[in-house]
């Protein structure tokens, strides 16, 4: 998999990421950084033959662009005329049903006075995860099998050989006041540097889970969190923070004042 250097747009430093990654994060400023690929180096020459149209060609193409806008207009307009007349029509029979044709009819019991507003000013959180207690086994392995592929395709780029596989340590939930939720699943890996045993941190994380019924209802689609490192000498690559404590500071702690964090054992709070 290629490995894409550019500068930051905020800083100026340099970036390396994954030719497939959607977003990346600047160790020196810490701006987080959405990639967007350029139309006309993915679509196999399409961009190149849209750009070789002539210019009458353009002209005949946004006529039609505009005939089909004014006829999509009168569509509408013609709706809403005939919307105005049914109201017209039905308000005049409703009058007339209360006016004498139908007094005899019992009338239906107010609920204005009962009605509950409550909800109106309580975000509801149906069907979303707030607690770690709703993961059940299943969902868990199929976060540990999502997260751990993801995790996997970011790393294996530039291969530490001296490294262990990732092993699962644990989660952080963040619960929002509202529905929203934030998932992280946090993994460790040890490494061999400049001849010393490294142990790092890395993370994939989830937004907006939901259950359906025990299990998660979505599709699973991780970010990873395992920003590459380089040792001192130049020589050695590998990933993550370099303890659990860095990984919660850096993608955890930020967020607490908008989330509630709920980990599990062994993780650091």
């Amino acid at each position: 998999m290629k490995l894409v250097q550019k500068k930051c747009p905020g800083c100026g430093a340099s970036l390396s990421f994954n030719e497939n990654a959607t977003k990346t994060k600047c160790e020196y400023c810490k701006q987080e950084i959405f990639i967007e690929k350029e139309t006309k180096d993915h679509l196999n020459g399409f961009a190149e033959d849209v750009y070789q149209l002539s210019l009458e060609e353009f002209r005949q193409a946004s006529k039609i662009h505009k005939i089909s806008f004014y006829g999509v207009m009168i569509f509408i307009a013609a709706i809403f005329i005939m919307a105005i007349f049914s109201f017209v029509f039905f308000f005049k029979d409703f009058n007339s049903l209360f006016n004498g044709q139908a007094k005899d009819f019992p009338m239906a019991e107010s609920s204005v006075g009962n009605t509950n507003t409550s909800t109106e000013n309580t975000p509801l959180k149906k069907d979303y995860i707030t607690e770690i207690s709703q993961i059940n086994e299943s969902s868990l392995s199929k976060l540990k099998i999502d997260s751990l592929n993801v995790l996997n395709h970011w790393t294996t780029t530039l291969q530490n050989p001296d490294s262990s596989k990732w092993e699962y340590v644990g989660m952080y939930l963040l619960v929002s006041k509202t529905d929203y939720n934030e998932l992280y699943m946090v993994y460790r890996r040890k490494y061999t540097v400049n001849n010393k045993k490294v142990e790092t941190y890395g993370a994939v994380s989830y937004t907006n889970l939901k259950l359906n019924g025990e299990t998660i209802s979505e599709s699973l689609s991780g970010f990873p969190l395992a920003p590459m490192k380089t040792s001192d000498d130049l020589k050695t690559i590998y990933f993550g923070y370099k303890s659990n404590e860095i990984l919660f500071n850096e993608e955890i702690k930020p967020k607490i004042n908008k989330y509630e964090v709920k980990a599990t054992t062994g993780l650091f709070r």
